[in-house]
């Protein structure tokens, strides 16, 4: 019985677009001098040839570390060129600027929302902008610049952590014989080789907090940048009783205070932690995604380092829903390049929100339809209800 109503529905429909169809010759006819989408804006070569993949649109800061990945997101210069800086995102840049020159800016930064957020772009971009290339090169980071009140950049030392791909239940061996248990002693290397990890070798083989230690090698070796990501997915595997070559549970949370009271006293150096959304009542974010965190150990990890992270962190928000449109456009499409470019743009634009609000009844219906359609083969009690909010809209 819907199904049959929905048919006779959908012809009344149709005789009513052929009573229009004269209006609808004159409109195609006027839109028959505008150029086609495809024309107008050119998506990127990977998007284009059919080679994009969704899995390469998630960034992964250790293969970026690791010198591997596509260029999207390994080159500065094309990883700028396709980031939209958000205004979240230009204040933390600004502010690494700032922090890293010795002109204040926040010593540690907490970057905290779901999966898919932004975190680990973000960590990119302080990553990238930091690699020694001049920031003329790289699109956007002029107005940074200028805003930090900078003309050049420094020379800085970057150390990258990422939770999900150091064990700590396996010591690394480094190219220059290093072994390599906890991750002060894989933070020590990263900032200095073999040198910087003699100063804490010994905490690193007995598992402990390295102190004030840590403070030295920041002084000793900045300007330097750290970036800790997936810190909740390492902490939960170790152990109570600290019988893993990385130390125990609680000993991490020793060093994560050892490290942020390290950073802000060094004045030069800028700790950047990635976490995930927490559900506590101080958390202004969404609750925690479960497969991120992790289960209760996961969680039990997140509490607490984000009660020590805390206590210093920066204020740092996601991208709004406005820019997310933008950050999307620039991934998939090539920037308009001349003046004719933009016109093509917004002729095409202006005819199809003209050609909207000209037919907006018949579009909203045609909407409700087919919506309306999907829920009856469904067997959903709510498909004329639906409809009949829409129309109700459209009129």
């Amino acid at each position: 019985m819907k199904m049959e109503l929905l048919r006779v529905r959908f012809d009344e429909q149709v005789r009513g677009e052929k009573r229009k169809s004269a209006g609808t010759a004159i409109e195609s006819a006027a839109a028959g001098n505008f150029k086609p989408w495809r024309e107008v804006v050119t998506p990127h070569k990977d998007v284009a040839s059919g080679r994009y993949q969704q899995a390469e649109f998630a960034a992964d800061l250790w293969q970026v570390h690791l010198g591997e990945g596509t260029d999207e997101y390994r080159d500065p210069i094309e990883f700028f060129r396709r980031t939209y800086l958000t205004e979240s995102l230009k204040r933390m840049l600004v502010g690494a600027v700032q922090r890293l020159g010795g002109q204040g800016g926040d010593p540690v930064v907490q970057l905290q929302t779901n999966f898919g957020g932004g975190k680990t772009h973000s960590m990119l971009a302080l990553y990238h902008l930091f690699s020694g290339i001049a920031p003329s090169e790289l699109s956007g980071i002029d107005a940074v610049m200028k805003e930090a009140v900078a003309n050049k950049l420094p020379a800085v030392r970057r150390v990258v952590l990422v939770g999900n791909k150091i064990s700590p239940g396996n010591p690394v061996k480094k190219p220059d014989g290093t072994l390599v248990c906890t991750l002060w002693g894989e933070l020590a290397w990263q900032l200095g080789g073999k040198k910087a990890f003699a100063r804490i070798k010994a905490d690193d083989q007995k598992a402990t907090s390295p102190g004030d230690a840590l403070r030295e090698l920041f002084k000793e070796y900045g300007p330097c940048l750290v970036l800790i990501d997936e810190w909740v997915a390492y902490a939960r595997q170790l152990h109570d009783q600290g019988d893993l070559p990385a130390g125990g549970f609680e000993t991490q949370f020793s060093f994560a205070q050892v490290l942020t009271e390290s950073a802000k006293l060094a004045k030069n150096c800028l700790l950047v932690i990635s976490l995930p959304a927490s559900d506590t009542g101080g958390s202004p974010h969404t609750q925690a995604d479960n497969v991120e965190v992790g289960g209760q150990r996961g969680r039990e990890a997140l509490d607490r380092l984000r009660n020590v992270v805390g206590r210093l962190e920066s204020s740092w928000r996601p991208a709004s829903a406005e820019e997310g449109f933008e950050i999307v456009r620039r991934r998939l499409f090539e920037s308009l390049a001349d003046q004719a470019q933009f016109k093509d743009r917004d002729v095409v634009a202006r005819a199809f929100a003209d050609l909207y609000r000209m037919r907006a009844v018949t579009v909203l219906s045609a909407a409700a339809l087919c919506v309306s359609a999907c829920f009856t083969c469904c067997g959903s009690r709510f498909s004329f209800s639906f409809s009949a909010r829409m129309d109700s809209q459209a009129r």
